[in-house]
C-alpha cells in the first residue's frame, strides 16, 4: 500500500481562488497546480511506502496558504 501527499503552499496576494482550490479533490489539485500560469505556489508530491519507515516534514513559505491533499493507493 501506498500514499500519496500533495502540498501546496500558495501566495494568496495572487489571483488564486482559495475556496475553489480548498474544494478540489487530489488529482484535480494535481492537475490544477501542473498547468498554474500564476507561478506563486511552491508544490510538493510525495510518494509513502507505508511498509517501510518514512519521515519528512512540508511547511508554508512566509505568509502562504498550505494546502494538504492526500491519497491512498
Amino acid at each position: 500500500m501506498k500514499v500519496q501527499i500533495f502540498s501546496a503552499s500558495v501566495n494568496p496576494n495572487f489571483e488564486y481562488d482559495l475556496d475553489a482550490i480548498k474544494k478540489m479533490d487530489f488529482d484535480s489539485a494535481v492537475e490544477y497546480f501542473k498547468n498554474d500560469t500564476i507561478n506563486a505556489c511552491s508544490c510538493y508530491l510525495r510518494e509513502v511506502d507505508i511498509t517501510k519507515p518514512n519521515e519528512f516534514s512540508f511547511s508554508a513559505v512566509y505568509a502562504d496558504t498550505m494546502f494538504v491533499w492526500v491519497k491512498v493507493l
